[in-house]
């Protein structure tokens, strides 16, 4: 500005004296203010304002007389650290800075360190947590005193390269924060969800913020120990699982790490630490983590090496008890009754069906597993999340995912429930279906937590042992097979049977024999033959019990009367008389003569079998006028051969 007060910087003007000290509103410690007497054009003094913002070496260059530009360091590229300068240590930065001669005491001198590169700290690298005295000499307050709104030391056009960080300044990392949001307190059910987190570095420049740190080689380690006191102490001998490290993403300058999580047997409360390896100065971040107790559907896994514990789903087609009574029982899962479904773990649904399905839903954090999309897609849908079989997921928009899911529920409970869902929003794909329906006549009591089978349908045994003791996983209602019945299932002890020979067994039921017959279940559980009525008589080979499956009511011969009784035999006919097969009483007897005669024919004894002999009586019976139960054979021998 001239000494009238008009503004002359721009480089095309010839017309002042830029060396000397003509230019009192710039360089003069005494400039010539409005209210000094002196007209001055408002919008010339910005356009001047908008000149010092350009620049101190713009400036300097233009009107030497304003200052010295004691260094430039320009158009310099670096491969890794500093572009322009690159500091490799601490030392003595406590007492004096590297570069001297500009620091906020000194007069108008300036250092140019434009347009250089590096991976790192475009115009400097500081390899030292804190720069030390020279962090005053960077500091934007320095400024030339006589142009307060010119910086001492400019870095226009410098930059870090790809993804690094300090475009001007850089130091290594400083302090380790956290991403996002403060995770030093956490709740989680151990096994079932893990301790995921995300954490950064920031440097010494800019500070109480500092600068985030980009493309960093340091490796965090993650540590989790029993709780000790206040303080905790959590070193890697004393960590309870096996330390886990990882390195810090080179694009956004993040490290997530993920852990599963057991907590120390006797304790619901765990702590950790996140530490930078190799780099003591960089302070830790410390939580803890309160350990819930198991989920429905969940057991307690104990790791006896590691001293700790965990929960773990129970497998497909098991359930454990809602409220075990015990620590074993909290620690066993069991086998589904095979008419029930058992979805995660949970006890079993009676006369199940189920149904596919896609639904939006948001999920802040997926990287926590199936357990947390599970549970935030049962709040979505406001159902028991044990009920939902999550089958997979996809990315829609930042934080939405379309989750494929099966939900599972009573029968009598689905059509209802379907509706609900889709009027929520859900995607319903195919029908409902029925899950192994139970079969009727099956009953099962819920005892202390576990179901147990009390009866079978007709027709199937109760099978509740294994090697004669009682085992809940191998219960079941097993069907009787072909030919054989079982007359108590509600009784384990009871066993299926093979059926009478001459009675009839259907789908494992006894349906009973012929008309004549009466039948009885004994202590056992078997039917036995019981009585015959009149005409009929206990086979004597069922009479011998030799095996009651061969029981029978025998028409009654010729020569014999039956009559009707428990296990009565037929009675022979008094001598000289005779009866008709089926005869009821000794009334039946009549006279008779008996006949006997020989008969030769040619035919060997070997040869002569039944139905040689049915033709012979048959024909004897025919050539004598009479019926043919009145022949009988007495024997047979072989008279001689041909």
């Amino acid at each position: 500005m001239d000494d009238d007060g008009e503004l002359s910087l721009d480089i095309s003007t010839e017309t002042y004296d830029r060396s000397g000290t003509k230019m009192w509103g710039y360089c003069t410690s005494k400039p010539r203010l409005p209210g000094a007497g002196y007209a001055y054009n408002e919008a010339v003094m910005e356009a001047a304002n908008a000149h010092r913002l350009a620049g101190t070496v713009t400036v300097l260059e233009l009107y030497p007389g304003c200052g010295d530009l004691q260094l430039r360091l320009s158009y310099n590229i670096a491969g890794g650290y500093g572009g322009a300068i690159f500091y490799d240590s601490c030392l003595r930065l406590d007492k004096a800075c590297f570069m001297q001669g500009v620091g906020p005491l000194s007069g108008s001198r300036a250092v140019l360190l434009g347009h250089n590169t590096a991976r790192l700290g475009g115009a400097v690298y500081v390899k030292c947590q804190d720069m030390g005295i020279c962090a005053g000499m960077f500091d934007e307050t320095n400024k030339l005193g006589v142009l307060p709104l010119l910086p001492k030391v400019e870095f226009t056009g410098s930059k870090s390269s790809a993804y690094g960080y300090g475009n001007f300044l850089a130091t290594t990392p400083s302090r380790l924060q956290w991403h996002q949001k403060d995770n030093s307190s956490i709740v989680l059910v151990p096994g079932q969800q893990p301790l995921a987190l995300s954490v950064k570095l920031f440097d010494s420049v800019d500070l109480p913020d500092g600068t985030l740190v980009i493309g960093s080689q340091d490796v965090i380690e993650l540590l989790i120990c029993p709780v000790t006191g206040v303080a905790d102490v959590c070193t890697f001998s004393s960590a309870s699982i096996p330390a886990l490290n990882a390195g810090f993403h080179p694009k956004t300058g993040l490290s997530y790490i993920q852990q599963a999580v057991e907590c120390a047997v006797g304790q619901n409360e765990m702590s950790f630490q996140i530490l930078v390896l190799g780099a003591e100065y960089i302070g830790k971040i410390a939580g803890r983590i309160s350990c819930t107790h198991c989920d429905i559907g969940q057991r307690r896994v104990l790791h006896d090496a590691r001293g700790t514990w965990s929960c773990e789903t129970c497998g497909p087609g098991t359930y454990i008890s809602a409220n075990p009574v015990s620590q074993a029982e909290s620690e066993l899962c069991l086998a589904c009754p095979p008419s029930a479904a058992c979805v995660n773990g949970a006890p079993p649904i009676f006369g199940a069906s189920k149904v596919k399905g896609e639904i939006e839903i948001e999920v802040l954090d997926v990287s926590k597993g199936d357990y947390v999309i599970r549970q935030a897609l049962a709040a979505k849908l406001g159902v028991d999340a044990t009920k939902i079989v999550f089958l997979g997921q996809s990315q829609q928009r930042r934080d939405v995912r379309k989750v494929a899911f099966e939900f599972v529920a009573e029968k009598t409970q689905m059509t209802v429930l379907a509706s609900r869902l889709t009027d929520l929003g859900a995607v319903l794909s195919g029908d409902i279906e029925s899950m192994g329906p139970q079969s009727e006549g099956e009953m099962w009591e819920q005892v202390a937590g576990q179901f147990i089978l009390r009866v079978c349908p007709l027709g199937h045994q109760l099978v509740n042992t294994a090697d004669g003791e009682f085992n809940v996983n191998m219960q079941r209602c097993q069907p009787c097979s072909y030919k054989h019945y079982i007359t108590d299932t509600k009784n384990p002890s009871r066993v299926c049977l093979k059926c009478p020979v001459h009675a009839r067994c259907e789908a494992g039921i006894f349906l009973g024999g012929a008309p004549e017959a009466t039948w009885e279940v004994d202590s056992t559980g078997e039917f036995q033959l019981m009585r015959c009525i009149a005409g009929y008589s206990f086979s004597r080979f069922s009479f011998s019990n030799a095996t009651l499956a061969e029981q029978n009511c025998q028409f009654c011969e010729a020569g014999s009367y039956c009559i009707a009784g428990v296990q009565q035999l037929a009675q022979l006919c008094p001598s000289a008389t005779f009866s008709d097969p089926g005869s009821a009483s000794s009334m039946d007897c009549y006279e008779s003569n008996l006949v006997v005669s020989s008969v030769m024919l040619p035919i060997s004894t070997s040869n002569f079998n039944q139905e040689a002999k049915d033709l012979f009586l048959t024909a004897i019976a025919s050539s004598a006028g009479t019926f043919k139960y009145r022949v009988g054979i007495t024997g047979v021998t072989q008279s001689g051969r041909r």
